[in-house]
């Protein structure tokens, strides 16, 4: 009978150990993280922004490039026989295949997408496109980053097409990447989960990249590029974010301003390409187009740029070192230049804010009847060329000749002196870079 008892008790205790374990096994069980929902969330919090240039614009040319493999268009499907005509090359079903060839494996599988019904998935063009992106995360990885990307497609007239969001999928040992598009409108790309797999993407003949050279040359005519896409197709975020603030609050005011005088220079800016640029360490990049226009360029980063469109409006360090250094004579010419740059640019506001109180009280009761008066008196561009300089105190005169500058596509006259006309300009220097002014025109 003991012998009973004592087995039933260990039989008992054996019992209540296995419950133990099992209970203990099944906590820990509920412990261990999902991992999936694990991986996105490390993946989320692990995203960073884009701001090396060699990285981002490697990442807009590879959209760039799927972009003009989905144009069935695209000049390399075409060829020229003998009598100039363009020949097609390449059929339909290659430049299907071209496009899936950068779809990745995923994108593929999970929406079950095959060669043939690639342009149920993927948008198919019919002209030249071009990526404007506005912002870009990665997710970086051991062999892989992954890169999301909003922005836009615009065509060569800089007509917008559409906004897009996207993944880049970029292998970092074989230069060679593939794309997935998201099906989203209007989405704050801050609260898009990159999840990166990390994969190895096997080379075909189209999924190569190479990372561009970049130079200030090239980094001037990516922003410069960018501000045309968006002065044009997107005036309101140019405005909002890409103009200097001060500049945009001292020269426009408002965006309804701001409009206006896109809609003025359109037909210019359209025409603008940058000429020349200096690399200055206080004031970024100084540009001037191939009309005569300037620019202002401060850098920090690929999408961390502000602009401000002329060099009259508010005062560069570079403006400043030289104005404070010149002599009063010098000051005159710094400012007259600020006046003809104004003129050039139609901004008639600026020069009417410089004429003294009882010059406009006497000629020019608003801005309106400047903006008359020197549209039918002086040509549409002008260039001066300096001559007599008198001073009276603390009042300066300046006897300048006003030459008519021809602009792009205008004929010049042959064996003849371009149009000029004589300007008496009486200047007062007041504090800082601050004066008023008076003039008087004569045939």
């Amino acid at each position: 009978m003991q012998k009973l008892k004592k087995s039933i008790l260990i039989i008992f205790i054996l019992v209540i150990i296995i419950m133990l374990v099992m209970l203990f096994i099944n906590i820990k069980k509920q412990d261990k993280p999902i991992q999936s929902n694990d991986k996105e969330i490390e993946n989320t919090a692990n995203k960073e922004r884009v701001t090396e240039d060699i990285e981002f614009y490697s990442v807009k040319e590879c959209i760039n490039k799927f972009i003009n493999l989905s144009n069935i268009n695209n000049s390399n499907y075409y060829d020229i026989d003998e009598t100039g005509k363009k020949i097609k090359v390449i059929q339909e079903n290659e430049v299907k295949q071209n496009i899936y060839q950068l779809l990745s494996d995923k994108y593929i599988k999970n929406n079950n997408i095959t060669i043939d019904n690639v342009f149920d998935f993927i948008d198919k063009f019919d002209k030249q496109m071009i990526f404007i992106p506005t912002d870009m995360y990665v997710l970086r990885g051991k062999n892989e980053n992954k890169y999301l990307i909003s922005g836009c497609i615009e065509d060569m007239g800089y007509n917008k097409n559409k906004d897009i969001y996207m993944f880049v999928n970029m292998d970092n040992i074989h230069n060679t990447f593939s794309v997935e598009l998201m099906n989203k409108e209007n989405a704050n790309i801050d609260e898009i989960p990159i999840e990166n797999e990390d994969v190895e993407i096997s080379e075909n003949e189209n999924n190569q990249y190479v990372e561009p050279t970049i130079t200030d040359e090239y980094i001037v005519d990516q922003c410069f590029n960018s501000y045309k896409s968006l002065i044009l197709g997107d005036s309101e975020t140019l405005y909002n974010e890409y103009l200097n603030d001060n500049y945009k609050k001292e020269r426009f005011g408002n965006y309804d301003n701001f409009k206006v005088f896109v809609e003025n220079k359109t037909k210019e800016i359209i025409k603008s390409d940058v000429e020349k640029y200096l690399n200055s360490d206080t004031d970024g990049y100084i540009c001037i187009d191939n009309l005569n226009n300037y620019y202002v360029i401060e850098r920090e980063g690929p999408l961390d740029y502000k602009i401000c469109l002329d060099l009259y409006t508010i005062d560069l360090q570079q403006f400043l070192n030289k104005y404070n250094a010149a002599s009063d004579q010098e000051k005159v010419v710094l400012n007259i230049n600020k006046i003809v740059s104004a003129i050039n640019n139609k901004d008639y506001n600026y020069v009417y804010k410089k004429l003294a109180d009882s010059f406009k009280n006497n000629y020019f009761k608003d801005e309106e009847s400047l903006r008359e008066y020197l549209q039918n008196n002086l040509y549409d561009k002008i260039v001066v060329e300096y001559n007599e300089f008198e001073r009276e105190g603390n009042i300066y005169t300046y006897k300048i000749r006003v030459i008519k500058q021809y602009g792009e596509g205008e004929e010049i006259p042959e064996e003849s002196n371009a149009p000029s006309k004589n300007m008496n300009i009486v200047m007062k220097l007041n504090e800082g870079t601050d004066f008023v002014m008076s003039f008087s025109l004569e045939e």
